[in-house]
């Protein structure tokens, strides 16, 4: 084979794999880069007019099917993600950064994705976590919603959850969890729950949660330690109680 044929050969070969981003065009405001793994797409919402949900009608633009490594869009407006939003892509980790008027994401919002394993919410407006849409996020290992303003968590929320490995909510205003609230984490391995405002955790409300290695509990409102709190954490290694209101422990409550 002669050299040239081989060079020939070997252009081919390369131009044979798809790139990554769509047409620069076809996505402004939004940027894209190539990584091996997929693309990594910023949308800077705020260049949009109005609320920025434009950018939905950008996304539905992407290419199907196109493989996403992580997916950021900040600086937005409006106040809901719609139904099937993403759907036919191919998404590791979405991140949604700085939407002060977000407080609903639809049960279906995320439906149709593949490959979704990070999902990060911060700086929202949302109140409440949008339990009904873990059924069409199956194999999510990654939950951070911190810096919102969610109250409570629903009694069962994450029993569609069950391959989370991580769960960040910090920095929120939840006052108290109730003992069915965390049922169905299994492979639960980090929680993170600081700068909150608990005042009480149940004895069991850990119950289950066998995986469980480190739990920040700092700077909320706890004032008692109750036998049992902790009943269940058989691997927790890490606790962080610091900068609570705390008065009495229960004898043994560490054993």
């Amino acid at each position: 084979m002669s050299i040239l044929l081989i060079f020939a050969v070997i252009l081919l070969a390369g131009g044979a794999r798809a790139g990554y981003c769509p047409s620069a065009s076809s996505l402004y405001p939004c940027t894209c880069s190539e990584y091996s793994t997929g693309a990594l797409i910023i949308c800077d919402v705020s260049l949009l007019p109005g609320d920025g949900s434009q950018v939905f009608d950008i996304i539905a633009g992407i290419p199907r099917p196109t493989t996403i490594d992580k997916f950021w869009m900040k600086n937005f407006g409006f106040e809901q993600i719609p139904g099937r939003a993403f759907a036919g892509l191919t998404i590791d980790r979405i991140h949604l950064l700085y939407g002060g008027n977000l407080t609903i994401i639809h049960a279906d919002a995320f439906a149709g994705i593949g490959g979704l394993r990070y999902f990060i919410v911060t700086h929202t407006a949302m109140s409440a976590i949008p339990c009904q849409m873990f059924p069409t996020m199956p194999g999510l290992e990654y939950l951070t919603m911190y810096h919102n303003f969610i109250k409570t968590i629903d009694d069962g929320c994450f029993m569609d959850a069950s391959n989370l490995t991580w769960l960040g909510l910090s920095n929120n205003a939840i006052t108290y969890i109730s003992p069915q609230a965390l049922r169905g984490l299994k492979k639960l391995e980090h929680l993170d729950l600081s700068v909150n405002a608990i005042e009480y955790i149940a004895p069991g409300t850990f119950k289950d949660l066998d995986e469980i290695t480190t739990l920040y509990l700092e700077s909320n409102h706890l004032y008692t330690v109750s036998a049992g709190t902790f009943a269940g954490l058989k691997k927790l290694n890490f606790l962080n109680l610091q900068n609570n209101r705390i008065s009495s422990i229960a004898a043994g409550v560490f054993e």
